[in-house]
């Protein structure tokens, strides 16, 4: 394995040598010539010669690490094609249990991010001429953004981390015209070899301290690479593919006409998808609004400002990659940014949608572990702020307490037909914190939660002077006298049973109870 992430003269001699040794073994090993082999390893002479004579500069160097790595990869093609073995192969782990559970799901993505890798080593040889850095250049993202969608999912979170910053920092790279680039391929190569090493270990294990170093160096190279993206040049095209989340350039400056803002637009025909959207970025506490396909995105678009859409891209009615073309041809949308979402099994529709100019992409199994908050985040630095709704009239506050998402996304939804700000707590604790930190007007509160349960935090919240008079609905799984009588006998002024909250109960419960106070 190549792991060293200090390119001296030494290290690389030694890498390359270790190569070479490889590529001598397939060619003894082999009962037919491999072609080029013996071009490579002739190669592989010369440039072991010009190590130790130290004659390389620190351009060259790095050169010299990435076709190594990329020589690597060939080398355990080559080997698997010729039945030989690398001598690592006897340290290979043992075969994780069927029964394992996650650990068959690690197992899988170990076994694909080791292609991808494989693939991306190749990719980044090329990445210095220009007639082939662009294409090189999307590979790598590819590759990348595979990894991260895997790890992401299975909370692997400083492998979805590095890979999604080497991944921002590539993108970055194809929208800085080839002639003006400043590779930055020292930080590339440090979240590379912690990704190899990643994938090589059976439990996809990386040093914490390793890649917050390296996700650091990554952001600074991002950053860096950003003010030269944003740097008007003499050719752009606002429908080149854009891979990487900041693939769009700085709206105009906006003459302060009033409070600012930036507001959110979610594009989704499924109701509990864009549910869940709107619940995941509910801790941004930015105005949201839905719209139910791509046409009335688009009328809305025009009726009113917004800093960013999320559109899933299988709608009726105007889907989410023609309307991502509609956007970039449209003068006045042009710059607005926009992530689609796509399922894990359609990469032409998510190749697609980068081609009609769609800033990123997120694969819908990952938009509760972290990514879809990352990528939003990253997103709104560059995002214009728009007119705030002054129009709007001061909102009710409501607070949810559940710790299930997918309850906490179907309350959120049900309510969003009122004029009512959510404010979400994952438990109890969390709940009874925000209630003595902030005024509410009605708490939702779930029965069963870890930390503290919804009967006690109803008693506390009655206990506590401000919010002792607090409109309360208690939601269980359970329907029975029993249940209903302990949760009023608590303090709750209403009792609901949780699948009784959609058909316009629980928003009857609420207004109701709104109107009273």
């Amino acid at each position: 394995m190549l792991d060293s992430t200090d390119d001296t003269p030494e290290n690389l001699s030694s890498e390359v040598d270790a190569l070479r040794a490889r590529l001598r073994k397939i060619a003894a090993a082999s009962s037919s010539p491999v072609a080029g082999v013996s071009d490579v390893l002739t190669g592989l002479d010369a440039m072991l010669e010009q190590l130790v004579s130290a004659e390389l500069d620190a351009r060259a160097l790095t050169h010299v690490s990435l076709l190594t790595h990329g020589l690597d990869a060939v080398a355990s093609f080559l080997e698997l094609e010729n039945g030989t073995e690398h001598d690592e192969a006897e340290k290979a782990p043992t075969a994780i249990d069927p029964s394992g559970g996650l650990q068959q799901f690690i197992a899988a993505f170990q076994k694909e991010a080791k292609k991808r890798m494989s693939g991306l080593s190749l990719s980044m040889m090329n990445i210095f001429h220009e007639a082939a850095a662009d294409s090189s250049l999307e590979s790598s993202a590819q590759h990348l953004h595979a990894i991260r969608g895997g790890a992401a999912m299975l909370n692997l979170t400083h492998v979805a981390q590095l890979s999604g910053l080497m991944e921002q920092v590539i993108g970055t790279m194809r929208r800085v015209p080839t002639s003006e680039r400043d590779w930055p391929t020292q930080a590339l190569l440090r979240g590379y070899h912690l990704l190899k090493t990643a994938s090589d270990d059976p439990s996809v294990y990386v040093d914490p301290e390793a890649a917050d170093d390296v996700c650091s160096d990554l952001r600074d190279t991002f950053d860096a690479l950003s003010i030269e993206a944003n740097t008007p040049h003499t050719t752009h095209n606002p429908r080149a593919p854009r891979a990487a989340a900041q693939g769009v350039k700085p709206a105009e400056p906006v003459e302060p006409v009033g409070p600012l803002e930036q507001r959110i637009l979610i594009v989704d025909d499924v109701e509990t998808i864009a549910a869940s959207v709107g619940f995941v970025l509910s801790e941004l506490d930015l105005p949201l609004d839905i719209a139910e396909n791509g046409e009335q995105a688009l009328s809305m678009m025009r009726k009113s400002p917004y800093s960013l859409v999320i559109s899933d891209i299988d709608m009726p009615r105007l889907d989410g990659i023609a309307l991502t073309r509609m956007m970039r041809d449209d003068p006045t949308l042009n710059n607005l940014p926009i992530i689609l979402l796509t399922s894990l099994d359609h990469p032409s529709e998510r190749d697609a949608g980068l081609e009609a100019g769609a800033n990123d992409y997120i694969i819908k199994g990952s938009i509760g572990g972290g990514e879809l908050i990352a990528r939003v985040r990253d997103l709104l630095q560059i995002a214009p702020f728009v007119p705030a709704a002054r129009e709007r009239e001061p909102r009710r506050r409501i607070l949810v307490a559940e710790d299930t998402e997918t309850v906490a996304a179907s309350i959120a939804f049900v309510l969003s037909e009122a004029e009512i700000d959510i404010v979400l707590a994952s438990n109890g604790t969390e709940a009874l914190a925000k209630l003595k930190r902030e005024p509410f007007d009605l708490l939702i509160s779930d029965w069963q939660m870890p930390s503290m349960t919804g009967i006690e935090l109803i008693e506390e919240a009655r206990a506590y002077p401000p919010t002792a008079d607090i409109p309360i609905i208690l939601l269980t799984s359970l329907d029975s006298d029993t249940v209903r009588d302990r949760a009023l006998s608590a303090g709750a002024n209403r009792f609901l049973v949780k699948g009784q909250i959609g058909g316009g109960a629980l928003l009857a419960l609420v207004e109701d109870l709104i109107a009273q106070s």
